[in-house]
């Protein structure tokens, strides 16, 4: 009579033996996995279609980070472009009222420089990270364009202090107007 006891420890052997043997059986046969052999060419060919595609999948992830990294570059020059557009409007207006408004003009005149290098390196970044998949040295063509997508973002900061330096000379200029005409008027 065969018991439960006996079912059970024939049935965790037979587990044992399965989880054991047939993992070290398909170790055993050098070119064979799971009982699939390929040869020299066949293995050649997977070997090349895995290349192709890891350098697609590149390619695609290149594609897609240049195009996250252009849309947060443009709106960030797109509203330093706008605020010194602003800013040039308002000290035209404080110049009509006799303010003296040079400083923050040349501060002006100095954001549109920053902004304009900032933008001509950031096209250069953007070529330069087009170029990595091809380049033969891919981690060093990643780092130095890299270095230049953080050279395009510097310039960009230098143009925003410098915008911001711009409004406070401005704000400087309106004071000293309204304290100019209240103590002429009066």
């Amino acid at each position: 009579m065969i018991s439960r006891k006996n079912i059970l420890a024939t049935g965790v052997a037979a587990a044992i033996v399965a989880t054991v043997a047939i993992p070290s059986a398909a170790l055993a046969l050098p070119g064979v996995r799971l009982g699939v052999a390929r040869s020299a060419a066949s293995t050649g060919t997977v070997v090349q279609a895995l290349r192709q595609r890891v350098a697609t999948a590149l390619e695609n992830r290149v594609v897609l980070a240049l195009q996250r990294r252009k849309a947060r570059f443009d709106a960030a020059a797109g509203r330093i472009d706008q605020r010194i557009t602003k800013v040039s409007g308002l000290a035209d207006k404080v110049a009509a009222t006799g303010g003296d408004v040079s400083a923050a003009r040349a501060s002006l005149a100095q954001a549109r420089s920053y902004l304009s290098q900032a933008q001509s390196t950031e096209s250069q970044a953007v070529a330069a990270f087009k170029a990595v998949p091809s380049a033969t040295n891919k981690r060093q063509a990643f780092i130095s364009a890299r270095e230049t997508g953080h050279q395009a973002g510097q310039q960009l900061r230098q143009a925003r202090s410098s915008l911001l330096a711009a409004i406070k000379q401005l704000r400087t200029a309106v004071a000293q107007a309204r304290a100019s005409s209240s103590s002429g008027g009066q």
